[in-house]
């Protein structure tokens, strides 16, 4: 007896014909009865699709779906019986399909989304695919496994063609293990191979969300640690940024903008590009524009609220920063899943501000080549700013000597690795000086200083002004200190540092006590608008404490960020600087050279002969440099200028 059809089924049972489309789904829901319906031209019955469904599971024509109430698995037979009766109308079961994506995706249909987008991928009606992933909130694809499924492994030809599409794979993209690290490394690979495979000609694309999504990927791409190892400032992969930012500013004025989704995707590129190359400005505006474009719970908006937050602490605005982790955190409550991909990354800016208010955080996020380690994090080559962290971090709580000996390993397999680019090299050099500086070690930070101050000078006017404080000269230190306070490009941030050096250099000073009260409030001042604590936790323990006595708790009429420190004991538990067991010496350029041809090994007369001076003019010289290293023979010599940091490793390359 042959098996009824689906005429002589609904017949029986008082549905409707129209109600044959629901066969196409994989479960049975109110979304898809509102699709199904938009194409038969039928209207919402009055019990609604949740009396539709009733009917049907009562009818005996299914079980209860994943949703037991809301929604319906139908039976096979029954869902053959169907299948057969669509094969029967024009176009047969691709019509009714594409029917479906369009009255899915015209209604809005947010709940119906992953369903829409299977439906297209089975029709290989890949404009149909693209409109489903550029309609709907990019939550709704996300957590959606039939999204995955149908957008997660399109064919390389369709990527390659439709670049749209080829960012919705990459989001959609599964390491099907390892957690949320191994998810959004997934989805970046993806982002980055396809940059490098299809998008060296993104100009040449025919649309606006094409151009933008192809160029958005070859930015990852250069700016991706296999690009800056050809491009180590990143000036090929900034060059990408402005042409593609110029499309885009252009396709707005001519009103044909990208989609919100392309072109967050796209100011997500650009901040971070501009973070790795530390343009700061750039940064900022392109993180705010990408924050703004973003749709709710986009992948690309909570980048560009990470390149905020690190550019917010960098430059030394923490409203900046608050407003990012705000942006990031506020979807913690729904279990966002594009949130969970990239809280890990947050780690590490929240690290940099716990350290601001003396908290130790979690110091696993400043490793870059181990196990724990952030794929992403590594892929893009964010070990510069692990290090930078890592150096305060190791300033406050390790020992100093251990901290200089970490800090130098990571620098150099960061080197070997091709890690140290765009424009963090005099942020390593600076950070090295502060730990030199950390450890009493006055004449090597002296000439790292020499070579940050050479390559960019407004950074280093913090590590001299502390230098000229250690060495004791007071004036000197005041004095730089003033320098970068007049300035207007000086950082709040930086400020902070200044004034407090500005109060202890004037203590030492010996200055009267009202003026070191006025000075100490200022640096208090400053310090709160700045939300740091770091300039005073850079002291020595002895002249912290000094310093603090000259401290009014109360100047501020409560919520004193320094006075809650104080009464936490958050300035207990650092490590104390060694800075007054210093040697610093005073060298000449003259007896400086001369000490260098002397560690190579050269003989006076040898010396003389090479720069035209008599034997005796460098026998006064080199009795000078015994005299201010406090030595006799010149064995001795070397060995003490070597001890105090007049010369390094290398400048010792002959035994005498």
């Amino acid at each position: 007896m042959p098996s009824p059809t689906w005429p002589e089924i609904a017949s029986s049972r008082g549905l409707g014909l129209w109600l044959d489309r629901t066969a196409l789904a994989v479960e049975v829901t109110p979304e898809v009865l509102a699709a199904a319906a938009a194409t038969a031209g039928e209207s919402v019955p009055p019990r609604g699709w949740g009396g539709v469904i009733d009917r049907l599971a009562a009818s005996g024509l299914g079980a209860p779906g994943a949703s037991a109430g809301t929604t319906l698995r139908l039976d096979p037979a029954v869902q053959d019986a169907m299948v057969a009766e669509l094969e029967r109308l024009p176009g047969g079961v691709d019509a009714v399909r594409a029917g479906l994506v369009r009255a899915g995706v015209s209604a809005g249909l947010t709940g119906l989304a992953g369903q829409l987008a299977v439906w297209a991928r089975e029709a290989s009606d890949w404009e149909a695919l693209e409109r489903v992933w550029l309609r709907f909130p990019p939550r709704s694809l996300f957590t959606s496994p039939l999204a995955e499924r149908a957008l997660g492994d399109l064919p390389e030809g369709v990527r390659a063609e439709r670049p749209v599409l080829g960012q919705a794979a990459a989001f959609c993209a599964s390491a099907g293990h390892g957690g949320v690290d191994a998810e959004l490394d997934a989805k970046v690979r993806c982002v980055i191979a396809d940059g490098w495979a299809f998008h060296g000609q993104w100009r040449r694309r025919g649309t606006v969300d094409d151009a933008v999504a192809a160029g958005a990927m070859r930015l990852f791409a250069e700016m991706s640690m296999a690009g800056s190892l050809r491009d180590p400032g990143l000036d090929v992969a900034w060059a990408t940024a402005l042409d593609v930012e110029d499309l885009l500013v252009r396709s707005i004025r001519e009103a044909t903008p990208p989609s919100p989704l392309v072109a967050s995707f796209f100011h997500s590129a650009a901040s971070s590009t501009a973070v790795l190359r530390r343009d700061w400005d750039e940064a900022k505006r392109h993180a705010q524009l990408g924050m703004h474009w973003s749709p709710e719970c986009d992948v690309s908006g909570f980048i560009s609220a990470l390149a905020l937050a690190i550019t917010g602490l960098m430059v030394g605005s923490p409203k900046e920063y608050r407003r990012a982790m705000r942006f990031v955190e506020e979807h913690g409550d729904h279990r966002c899943p594009a949130a969970e991909w990239v809280l890990p990354m947050a780690a590490l800016p929240r690290l940099l501000q716990d350290q601001r208010f003396l908290h130790r955080g979690d110091p696993a996020v400043l490793r870059w080549d181990g196990p724990g380690a952030s794929p992403v994090l590594r892929r893009f080559g964010y070990a510069p700013m692990q290090l930078w962290v890592g150096s305060f971090w190791s300033i406050l709580w390790s020992q100093p000597e251990r901290a200089l000996a970490e800090f130098d390993a990571g620098v150099a397999a960061a080197d070997d690795a091709g890690m140290l680019r765009g424009g963090w090299g005099p942020l390593i050099l600076r950070a090295r000086v502060e730990l030199l500086l950390s450890l009493g070690a006055v004449n090597r930070a002296r000439r790292g200083l020499a070579d940050l101050e050479e390559q960019e000078p407004l950074l280093a006017l913090v590590p001299r002004a502390r230098l000229n404080l250690l060495a004791r000269d007071v004036d000197a230190a005041a004095a730089v200190a003033d320098e970068g306070l007049y300035s207007l490009r000086v950082p709040l941030h930086e400020r902070a540092h200044l004034e407090v050096v500005k109060a202890a250099a004037r203590l030492l000073g010996e200055a009267d006590a009202r003026t070191v009260d006025a000075l100490v409030e200022a640096a208090c001042l400053v310090c709160q608008e700045a939300n740091s604590l770091l300039p005073f936790a850079m002291l020595p323990a002895d002249l912290r404490s000094r310093l603090l006595d000259h401290h009014d708790p109360g100047h501020l009429g409560g919520g004193c960020l320094l006075a809650g420190a104080v009464e936490d004991g958050a300035f207990d538990a650092l490590v104390d600087k060694r800075w007054w067991g210093n040697f610093p010496v005073h060298l000449t350029p003259r007896e400086q050279a001369l000490l260098h041809r002397l560690a190579e090994g050269l003989s006076l007369a040898e010396i003389a002969a090479a720069d035209f001076v008599s034997v005796n003019t460098l026998r006064k010289q080199e009795a000078e440099l015994r005299r201010k290293l406090e030595v006799h023979g010149r064995n001795d010599l070397l060995s003490r200028a070597f001890e105090v940091g007049l010369l390094a490793a290398s400048d010792l390359r002959h035994e005498r």
